[in-house]
């Protein structure tokens, strides 16, 4: 056994200086080998910074909006190293360049500045891997205050609704009609109100939406962006229905007037109101016939006057007024004092009808008309006549008859003539009387008096 030792000692000091110069040329080699396929450099690697921790700046107590974070989430960071190409292959998936937003010297900062710089961190570098440089080391920080306000919904009505249906905006609900908004102060304090846009063309019912966001617009009319501002939707809903229009029947009179008085006309004003309803309502509507005026309302009345009806109180159920300043119809009564006339009529100018052969012995006829006074003092012509017919000849007393406009009215017995009827042997008697206006007589009476 001692002597095996003794042999591999020997032949391990034998040529000792040889030995060691293999092994260090070799080494040589490999280290020579090594760096003409491997060689150490300077690589460049664009990585994407991530920002990390926004919270701790949007919270409580810092409650700040980061403005540029979209900018700061695309920016590019060039890491350079140094390496092998392998060793820096090896590293390159897991190289990372990012920002803290929690770090105490970033909170410190946003707690006084709304603009700052802060340092770009570099992880990955491991190995042999030497870190050279990153750029940019640095990036802005952008900040804004986050306020809350409470902001107005309003509707905005688009277009213009057919001419057949009308929208209530009297009625129309948003609920809630004010928003709680939370936001970068810059977006929030530009916003003047909410709208609803309701596009009105072509709606023939109501128009409701449910969980529906309004449109932030500012003062101008100009809309606000808000994609970092929080506020909830709204139920909102626009009652619409169908036009048309009732006629109002004006109401009759019932009683008595005071003596020497009459009615002229009994009008309503206007005689028709647009109203508005549901389809089956609108297309069942009937004339309103107001209530008759009764002697009580008309008590002692000697002038024209009055009286307004509120046309709710007559109007269907589903139907209402559509122009809400058009709630009350006038019912106008016109009242005018009744007089009488004389009136004279020549024999010649009354209409003989019925025989061919008679004599009018009576040479004028008169009679008095009483009524109201609009009417009596504007007549220009009354027709007096007669009928023969069936008379036998010889002298008769024949009752005359008047053609008296309406409301007028005789105040005693129709007037008659005499005639005498017969063959004309001698030509003494008139068969073709002359047409005429009738006279009148110059004193006649035009009074106030009763019928």
């Amino acid at each position: 056994m001692s002597k095996n030792l003794d042999k591999i000692k020997r032949s391990f000091l034998s040529n000792l200086p040889f030995k060691v110069a293999a092994v260090l040329i070799a080494f040589l080699l490999w280290f020579v080998v090594l760096n003409a396929t491997d060689p150490i450099v300077n690589d460049d690697i664009r990585v994407t910074l991530d920002v990390r921790n926004v919270n701790s700046l949007t919270s409580e107590p810092i409650h700040r909006h980061l403005v540029n974070y979209e900018a700061l989430r695309n920016t590019q960071i060039t890491i350079t190293v140094r390496g092998t190409q392998r060793e820096i292959d090896a590293i390159r998936q897991n190289l990372t360049a990012y920002i803290d937003l929690s770090a105490a010297e970033v909170v410190s900062a946003a707690q006084t500045s709304t603009q700052f710089s802060t340092r770009v961190h570099v992880y990955g570098v491991s190995g042999n891997v030497l870190l050279q440089t990153h750029s940019p080391g640095n990036v802005t920080l952008q900040l804004d205050s986050i306020v809350t306000r409470y902001i107005n919904v309003e509707f905005e009505p688009i277009g213009e609704i057919d001419a057949g249906y009308i929208a209530v905006w009297e009625e129309a609900v948003i609920e809630p009609n004010v928003l709680r908004v939370t936001g970068p102060s810059s977006s929030v304090d530009s916003i003047y109100k909410f709208l609803v846009e309701v596009n009105q063309e072509g709606l023939t019912e109501s128009w409701r939406r449910t969980g529906f966001e309004p449109l932030a617009v500012t003062a101008t009319g100009g809309h606000v962006a808000t994609a970092h501002v929080q506020f909830g939707s709204v139920n909102a809903n626009v009652p619409v229905y169908r036009r048309g229009n009732v006629q109002i029947v004006a109401p009759v009179f019932e009683g008595t007037l005071a003596a020497g008085f009459g009615i002229a006309g009994i009008t309503a004003d206007p005689p028709s109101i647009a109203v508005a309803g549901t389809n089956e309502a609108i297309a069942n509507l009937e004339p309103i016939v107001l209530p008759p005026i009764t002697a009580l309302q008309m008590e002692n009345a000697s002038a024209n006057f009055a009286i307004n009806y509120n046309i709710n109180d007559f109007l269907p159920q589903g139907v209402f007024v559509a122009n809400s300043g058009q709630q009350t119809v006038a019912v106008n009564v016109s009242i005018e004092p009744i007089i009488q006339r004389t009136f004279n009529v020549n024999a010649s100018n009354i209409n003989i009808s019925g025989a061919a052969y008679f004599e009018i012995l009576t040479p004028q006829v008169s009679f008095i008309v009483s009524g109201m006074e609009g009417i009596v003092a504007n007549i220009s012509n009354i027709a007096v006549s007669a009928n023969l017919s069936g008379l036998e000849d010889g002298e008769h007393t024949v009752m005359l008859t008047l053609s008296l406009p309406n409301g007028v009215q005789l105040t005693h017995a129709p007037p008659s003539i005499t005639v005498v009827i017969g063959n004309d042997t001698n030509g003494n008697y008139e068969d073709e009387p002359s047409d005429g206006e009738p006279s009148y007589d110059e004193n006649e009476e035009q009074s106030g008096g009763a019928e």
